[in-house]
């Protein structure tokens, strides 16, 4: 799943493995995946940065590489758009539902649990359910 998310990303076609995943990662994303995460999950910057963890300056943002900490949680968010985008088939369906409060996730936005890794896993799980005829 990294392959997708690295590719809404940063662009190109990597072939993304485990190993040179990880590799990836710990090199850190472009600067610029930031800001095209915000974009895609249309979220301020500000917010974004603060659900991936990004403690860097902000004139740096563009220029600088993401600590691998910071990269891992904007691939695993951006996976959650894409498991999003995929059960809603449209863009705009899936940012409704990560951005609006949700009754199983105790009245609280999808967006608002992916500043901790369990939080992305619930989510995913979430997206299972749905697919599954389980109502979220």
């Amino acid at each position: 799943m990294h392959k997708n998310a690295y590719a809404l990303l940063v662009g190109g076609n990597t072939e993304i493995t485990t190993m040179n995943g990880v590799q990836l990662i710990q090199r850190g994303l472009p600067g610029g995946a930031l800001l095209r995460g915000a974009e895609i999950m249309e979220i301020e910057l500000e917010t974004y940065r603060e659900l991936a963890h990004d403690t860097r300056k902000r004139s740096t943002i563009r220029n600088q590489r993401l600590s691998p900490i910071t990269s891992e949680r904007v691939l695993m968010m951006t996976e959650v758009y894409i498991l999003a985008v995929e059960y809603f088939a449209s863009h705009e369906k899936a940012v409704r539902w990560l951005h609006k409060p949700n009754l199983n996730l105790r009245y609280v936005s999808p967006i608002s649990l992916c500043d901790t890794v369990l939080g992305m896993r619930v989510l995913k799980e979430e997206i299972q359910k749905l697919k599954h005829g389980l109502l979220c």
